[in-house]
């Protein structure tokens, strides 16, 4: 059976058309996810510096508290 055959009984075929519904549907979550995640990108780094230097400031006590 030709190639081209194969792929065009797949694209006409009830399970391509669910297996593109579910991508497009999968596509289009990412986008949403994507915007969110850019939309909230300035809080999060924030968060993260604040985070980072409070781990840092209590790991320098606990080596000193140690010696």
């Amino acid at each position: 059976m030709p190639v081209c055959e194969c792929v065009r009984k797949f694209w006409y075929s009830v399970e391509a058309q669910d297996l593109i519904e579910y991508t497009l549907i999968i596509a289009a979550i990412a986008l949403v996810f994507f915007g969110v995640l850019n939309m909230l990108e300035p809080n999060m780094k924030h968060i993260w510096t604040a985070s980072n230097s409070n781990l840092s400031t209590a790991g320098s006590v606990a080596l000193a508290g140690s010696s």
